[in-house]
């Protein structure tokens, strides 16, 4: 199973998830005129792990998470139930590396963007 269906099924099985966000959910982008609060994720570098016979069935990518809402707290809490999701999924390993507070004056919302380093075996 690809990573990003591995996150996507991770984040839309939890209730610390989806009952703040629903399963507003996205890969790269949402969706025109999207509710709020959403959540988007993007792979933003990756490496393979290489051995003697070549590649290995392992991945090292970094994949950024995006929270917007019209809340500050809720974007927060959202992202630290994020955090908490990952930090306990057995199918993969995800570090977070970093994780910024912004507020976008384009749409007017509340954003905290989170790096995680990801372990996965395909």
């Amino acid at each position: 199973m690809p990573l990003e269906q591995k996150l996507y099924t991770a984040l839309t099985s939890s209730t610390l998830i989806t009952t703040l966000s629903s399963n507003r959910i996205y890969p790269l982008r949402s969706p025109q005129d999207s509710a709020y609060p959403h959540i988007i994720y993007t792979r933003i570098s990756g490496e393979r792990y290489n051995g003697l016979s070549g590649y290995l069935d392992s991945e090292h990518p970094t994949i950024q998470i995006d929270v917007y809402s019209t809340s500050y707290s809720q974007v927060k809490s959202i992202s630290a139930n994020i955090h908490t999701v990952l930090d306990a999924t057995t199918t993969f390993k995800a570090i977070l590396l970093s994780d910024s507070d912004l507020y976008e004056d384009a749409v007017d919302k509340y954003r905290v963007t989170a790096d995680y380093g990801i372990i996965n075996n395909e």
